[in-house]
């Protein structure tokens, strides 16, 4: 059986056309460029003139997206009607029905090439003629309705004559292009000139002024040598759509202000702060390189039209190539073979040049592939985790974070992105250390981010030294959306939550749609204990991104804090269907159902939801702490006990110390509802002598919860308990940042949660850091309330503990804490009856023994039948 015959190269196909006669019209002399989607050939039509034909690579004869690039090009240009726009003479399909485009064939060189000849900087005299004429060509096309949408050096071509042409019109379209047609996966430009609004893929933002940006962006690296932004193409397309342009004085600092002024115009994030139209842009141009160059723009074209034909001409090249031939200026280059030439790896940026250059390099791993206009799925999901992040949807940017790390692990950029998410200090880590290793990748505003950081990497970690690093960094770049909130995000944390409200109330005054600003502006206003100021907050994010799941997850706990179930079951709901729900969205939607009155039934068909959804890895412990929560608030505490203890076994090889803390927790509040002190201390016991053998959380020092509950149930004394206390106490501040309200909040985990007689509450008042207390509105919970009325009532005073007691009763949080929020209703009818409320505690006695009353074994329920039957309460309990 013969062998099959060799897979042919797009090059080695392409050669097979040279002596060929298109559509009896135009023939092929010879082979001049293969780029990514396009190979380009000197050729011949029937009159004996030289024409350059580009033809399409097979593999792209099936894709309608590069299809309708290739059509566009054919009449786009044309369209412009202006000498400086390369026409396109012809289109069609060949005989083989290969689509190809006939275009006149140019000499000269490209603004790149010129540039990277003359060492990577043009004189500014030629900088201006030329971006004069540049700016005729695009004012042309504006006044037609056509916006060019790829304007960068590579596609600035200088003839042989001095003129400039500006090639490549296949990603452009009209103004009034009703987005029928959508290059889905596409990349409609190159990052390194692409304007903000085209970068973030807002097609309908793009405009005349997007063409002035890339035409700013152009001069930008023509006189100073760089980019307006470090990096590789991924880094460079998410500074362009994260935030402003540096300063061309920053790279060029001995050109004249007049002139950094002007460009730095038409670098503006906003649409709105450059010109409208490149005719506009034209007019500023002359006005400020005049005085600059001490003589009008125009009368200095000839000179440099002259002295560019000059070197053109001592070239000497006789052939072009492509309707883009590159002269051969100065040394002559050593010839390279068209085998080695053809089959080299790298490709410029532009769909019409399909220019192969033999020495650079290939694309970097996860980049856009330039030839083909088509952008690298790495790039793609890059792109979506930047917008996703903007508009506040944290767990959906993790996720096309996670998607980029997966196809590149190289790429620092979504590594660096993912630590600034700020979703726990051990995923933080393990980001930052990549994006270390690679940071050779990452822009100045990237790698500065990335400096900042480099604290968390120590534990503890010193939030407040990474808070002022970053302060650092947003002076830097002061209108840089994700520095400054960035920059917030760490201020709450750290505490200084006003000092964030000032920051973001900048962010938002630029950018009001920013959704992750909106987010940290509610966590900040949590932290100040406003939690009416947070919901609003939420609701501004949520009216310019309904979909934004930081901000649906924020407001599920704002309601279910605030008693508003059937508001949190609404939006749980709608987070729900969502494509990415946070993992505590089943825990939410039943405390929702739950709260609001709904069926046993409905909770557990949402519990099962819940179970099915968990990573296989958690599926049985979720099972298990489902089914141990649900039943305490039956009463049914022997399938609790069994619930807890198969929980307990399930978690017992896993070595972080949350996995045992949370089940630990759960026994001992159920042996101390069950009166059973000796083993509630047993429990409390073993558990801190098995503490040594896990990985301590980094943000918790758990080692308090079981003292609290050995004194409670006494086994401890009170000055043992004391003693432990303050060592723990003293140990948690050297060690443990102070986190938002953290002062606080480890006085009502050391002083008020083991308050159990009125000498314990007094030394706790004492104790507390601040009068009236405050805690955060998102991340305190009924406990907390609890803890706090409780420690009131046993100081006697009263009417300060009811407000704590009537929130965290009304609260939606029974599933989640359904020990604390049947203690706390028990509290509540004891504060209330003090207050010469005895309907009302007849309401708080009654929720208790609907709950416990069939136990007899329950501590709460005695002791609310005691208070009932003492009351005359009329109301049945339903027990």
């Amino acid at each position: 059986m013969p062998s099959p015959a060799p897979r042919l190269s797009a090059s080695e196909r392409a050669l097979m056309r040279i002596g060929t006669t298109i559509r009896g019209k135009y023939r092929v002399d010879r082979l001049l460029r293969v780029g990514g989607m396009a190979a380009v050939y000197a050729a011949t039509d029937r009159r004996g003139h030289r024409v350059a034909v580009k033809f399409l690579l097979e593999r792209f004869a099936d894709d309608p997206d590069i299809l309708q690039l290739f059509d566009r090009e054919a009449h786009a240009a044309n369209q412009v009607n202006h000498p400086g726009a390369v026409p396109v003479l012809d289109h069609g399909v060949d005989e083989n029905g290969a689509a190809f485009l006939v275009m006149p064939l140019l000499e000269g060189e490209t603004l790149r090439e010129r540039w990277e000849r003359a060492g990577k900087s043009l004189p500014v005299a030629e900088v201006a003629v030329f971006m004069s004429d540049v700016l005729a060509v695009l004012a042309s096309a504006h006044a037609r309705g056509v916006i060019h949408r790829d304007i960068k050096p590579e596609n600035l071509f200088v003839t042989r004559a001095g003129e400039v042409r500006v090639l490549d019109f296949g990603v452009a379209r009209r103004v009034d292009d009703d987005g029928s047609a959508t290059m889905t996966g596409r990349m409609m430009g190159t990052p390194a000139f692409m304007p903000p609004e085209q970068a973030r893929g807002d097609r309908h933002a793009v405009g005349p002024h997007s063409d002035c940006w890339s035409t700013g962006a152009t001069m930008f690296t023509l006189l100073s040598g760089t980019f307006v932004h470090e990096g590789g193409a991924s880094a460079q397309l998410a500074a362009t759509m994260m935030g402003h342009a540096r300063s061309l004085a920053e790279v060029a600092p001995a050109l004249p202000p007049v002139i950094v002024q002007f460009v730095d115009k038409a670098l503006a994030f906003e649409p709105k702060d450059r010109w409208p139209t490149a005719e506009d842009m034209r007019h500023a141009l002359h006005e400020a390189f005049t005085p600059a160059l001490g003589e009008a723009v125009d009368g200095l074209a000839e000179r440099v039209r002259e002295r560019v034909v000059s070197e053109l001409a001592s070239g000497g090249d006789e052939d072009a190539e492509a309707t883009r031939a590159p002269a051969r200026v100065g040394p002559r280059r050593e010839k390279i073979s068209l085998w080695k030439g053809l089959l080299a790896g790298g490709v410029v940026l532009g769909l019409a040049t399909a220019t192969v250059f033999a020495t650079r390099e290939p694309p970097p791993k996860g980049e856009a592939n330039p030839a083909s206009g088509s952008i690298d799925p790495a790039i793609a999901h890059l792109r979506a985790g930047l917008q996703n992040w903007h508009d506040g949807s944290v767990r959906a940017a993790q996720e096309e974070f996670d998607r980029v790390i997966a196809l590149d692990r190289g790429s620092a950029a979504a590594h660096l992105y993912s630590a600034l998410l700020f979703e726990g200090e051990d995923v933080m880590r393990e980001h930052l250390g990549a994006a270390l290793a690679q940071r050779e990748g990452l822009g100045m505003r990237d790698r500065a981010l990335l400096e900042a950081l480099t604290d968390v990497r120590t534990v503890p970690w010193n939030v407040n030294a990474t808070a002022e690093r970053m302060l650092s960094v947003a002076a830097r770049f002061p209108s840089d959306w994700a520095v400054q909130t960035s920059l917030a995000a760490l201020q709450t944390m750290a505490g200084n939550a006003r000092d964030a409200l000032a920051v973001l109330d900048g962010v938002l005054r630029e950018d009001p749609k920013a959704g992750i600003a909106w987010f940290d502006e509610s966590n900040a206003f949590a932290s100040l204990g406003d939690a009416k100021s947070a919901r609003g907050s939420l609701e501004e994010c949520l009216r310019s991104s309904p979909d934004a799941d930081g901000c649906l997850d924020n407001m599920i706990q704002i309601d279910l804090r605030e008693g508003q179930c059937a508001e949190s079951e609404r939006t749980a709901r709608k987070l729900m269907a969502t494509s990415l729900p946070p993992r505590s969205w089943g825990a939410s939607l039943v405390d929702s159902i739950y709260g609001r009155g709904g069926t046993m039934e409905s909770v557990q068909s949402v519990i099962e939801q819940e179970w099915r959804l968990a990573p296989p890895a958690e599926r049985e412990s979720t099972r298990l702490r489902s089914k141990a929560v649900s039943h305490v608030l039956t009463g049914d505490f022997a399938t609790v006990a069994e619930a807890l203890a198969a929980w307990d076994e399930e978690v017992a090889n896993r070595k972080y110390e949350e996995d045992h803390a949370m089940v630990a927790k759960l026994r001992f509040y159920l042996a101390m509802e069950l009166g059973d002190r000796p083993l509630t201390a047993r429990l409390a016991a073993q558990y801190l002598s098995r503490r040594e053998a896990w990985l301590a959380s980094s943000y918790y020092d758990w080692e308090i919860v079981p003292l609290r509950i050995q004194y409670l149930a006494g086994g401890l004394s009170r000055e043992a308990f004391q003693a432990r206390r303050k060592a723990w106490l003293t140990r948690t501040a050297a060690t443990h940042q102070p986190l938002r309200n953290e002062s606080n909040t480890r006085w009502i985990e050391a002083y008020a949660f083991a308050a159990i007689t009125h000498a314990d509450a007094v030394d706790a008042l004492r104790a507390l850091p601040e009068s009236p207390p405050t805690f955060d509105a998102l991340r305190t919970d009924v406990g907390d309330d609890l803890a706090m009325g409780r420690v009131y009532f046993l100081a006697g005073e009263t009417e300060k503990a009811l407000p704590y007691l009537r929130h965290g009763a009304r609260s939606c949080q029974a599933l989640r804490f359904p020990f604390e929020h049947t203690w706390i209703h028990l509290q509540l009818g004891e504060s209330l009856e003090r207050a010469g409320d005895p309907s009302g505690a007849c309401g708080a006695y009654g929720i208790v023994l609907s709950r416990w009353g069939k136990d007899p074994r329950s501590v709460s329920a005695r002791a609310a039948r005691l208070r009932w039957a003492a009351l005359r309460c009329v109301t049945a309990p339903h027990e």
